[in-house]
């Protein structure tokens, strides 16, 4: 189930969880759609900010006839349709119009809305359900193509009929806001698998490399990543302190690990110290 509440999601809107079935308000007519199914639009959002996206990207958004995202985005679309109409009626202020403003008639009455929750690969069979129907738009984190939606998407729908938007993946732009070259990193991802084998990459990672970046989840956040590097590993392993840490700089001047959190949004952190410091926090 969808957590979301049906009645805060606006007029005209239904959802559909990753099962498929639709919650909130009655079902839709729906037309028949090309044999070979809607085009699918990935746009690639960092944090919630809607005023970062192209124009190309909020009209896809705004004219789907499906949107799948995750629970806490599942309202992004009556602002996208606020912007969009902005961008045409004041180009340069990109201010959400009066609220008395009229409607743009290209949009859909309704737009049924996909769930993106933990099992990614029920919500990609929803989507390329839905796309027989008309078009859809999937909103990703930053660079789908990276550690993304997009591996999946390409399992269940042709590549000519996938469009993707991409924003700066959060790994770049944590990078970034460490003031850190990352094309010596590695990228490990604790999405969606499980812990032991996130953190064999890890491990492996930072045998060869030094420095690596870790995709957390909510399952497997920063402080349990440092848990895990702490505990000396079997078989005579060295002593915590002598192993590499979470993103280990060498560059003077840097400590031994970082966590950016909440990457895009007004609750952004940054925090460097050393991996002790990190495995005792807690992060968003």
């Amino acid at each position: 189930m969808p957590d979301v509440d049906p009645g805060q999601l606006g007029r005209g809107q239904i959802v559909r969880d990753q099962g498929g079935r639709d919650q909130g308000g009655r079902g839709r007519a729906t037309s028949a759609g090309s044999p070979a199914g809607h085009r699918v639009t990935v746009i690639g959002l960092l944090g919630d900010d809607l005023t970062r996206l192209q124009p190309e990207a909020l009209s896809a958004l705004c004219e789907a006839h499906s949107v799948a995202a995750p629970a806490r985005q599942l309202d992004v679309v009556g602002t996208a349709r606020q912007l969009d109409l902005a961008a045409d009626r004041y180009p340069d202020a990109r201010e959400p119009p009066p609220a008395t403003g009229p409607a743009p008639g290209s949009y859909p009455d309704r737009q049924e809305l996909i769930t993106l929750g933990p099992d990614l690969r029920v919500a990609v069979a929803s989507i390329a359900s839905a796309r027989q129907h008309g078009p859809v738009a999937v909103i990703a984190s930053g660079d789908p193509g990276f550690f993304g939606i997009l591996r999946l998407l390409r399992e269940q729908i042709p590549p000519e009929s996938l469009a993707v938007l991409p924003s700066p993946s959060a790994v770049s732009v944590a990078f970034a806001r460490l003031a850190l070259p990352w094309d010596d990193a590695v990228v490990v991802s604790a999405h969606g698998r499980p812990l032991s084998r996130a953190m064999d990459s890890l491990e492996l990672a930072l045998a060869t490399s030094g420095k690596a970046a870790v995709l957390c989840s909510p399952d497997s956040p920063p402080e349990v990543i440092a848990q895990h590097l702490l505990q000396p590993k079997a078989g005579g392993s060295p002593e915590p302190k002598d192993r590499p840490d979470i993103t280990h700089v060498g560059e003077e001047g840097f400590r031994n690990a970082a966590v950016v959190s909440a990457i895009g949004t007004a609750a952004e952190r940054i925090f460097t110290g050393s991996l002790a410091e990190v495995s005792s926090g807690i992060f968003d």
